[in-house]
């Protein structure tokens, strides 16, 4: 269903141009936490909505970015939300830190990604404040799964994440459960699919500097939702 609804257009007069999918599914569960966390009840319209204003906030704030439009297809035999390693080629693929900083008396975290092209030039960049965040952990997951979204929405087919969270790259690769963050963990999987091919790997932490600066520039920053989008493209 996701491989297939990724292709979908929207038709006037919404706004959005590019795949809706992954806003849609990031307002569903904004709204799963404010329930959860908050005790308030968001209509299904809401919910829509709100997911259509993110992405055409998103797509307002981008610039077209040079990457290859291979078709992106399902992997053969996939079953069960999991995503793996499959088809990566070094040449072709899009390489991403990811990092968190997470602050334990506000239980905030700001999220961080970076983009490279295949010469190493940054592609494009972003960052975020996540809330209701119990652990350093959930908040390293919640990188990546935030990756992934802007990853599919930027239609990039094949990727590398990297990050220096050696116990998440681990549980992720090894397809295990971990109750503390085992929603997180099986968005991580679906999402996974929508790409042709995709890896994670562990990145030392003296290798990650930019992906933690970003992070920690964010968690100071703002207390909003979102304090930074896209803030660099390459043409």
């Amino acid at each position: 269903m996701m491989v297939k609804f990724r292709g979908a257009l929207c038709l006037p007069p919404t706004g959005v141009q590019n795949p809706i999918l992954p806003w849609i599914f990031w307002s569903i569960w904004t709204a799963r936490n404010k329930l959860l966390f908050e005790n308030r009840n968001m209509l299904p319209e809401e919910v829509v909505t709100g997911g259509i204003r993110l992405a055409r906030e998103w797509n307002q704030a981008q610039k077209p970015m040079n990457l290859p439009k291979t078709p992106v297809n399902a992997p053969e035999g996939s079953s069960g939300g999991r995503a793996t390693s499959r088809n990566l080629s070094d040449n072709s693929a899009i390489t991403c830190t990811t990092d968190a900083s997470w602050d334990a008396t506000s239980k905030r975290a700001g999220l961080a990604w970076i983009f490279r092209e295949n010469n190493r030039s940054i592609a494009t960049q972003g960052s975020e404040i996540q809330h209701s965040v119990s652990s350093p952990l959930m908040a390293e997951a919640l990188a990546i799964r935030s990756t992934l979204v802007m990853a599919a929405e930027l239609e990039i087919p094949n990727l590398k994440i990297y990050s220096d969270s050696l116990t998440l790259i681990r549980v992720i690769n090894t397809k295990m459960q971990d109750k503390e963050i085992y929603g997180i963990l099986c968005d991580i999987h679906q999402i996974s699919y929508v790409f042709g091919s995709i890896s994670f790997s562990f990145l030392p932490r003296s290798q990650n500097r930019e992906a933690d600066e970003l992070a920690k520039r964010c968690l100071r920053s703002s207390s909003f939702l979102s304090c930074n989008g896209s803030i660099g493209l390459n043409a």
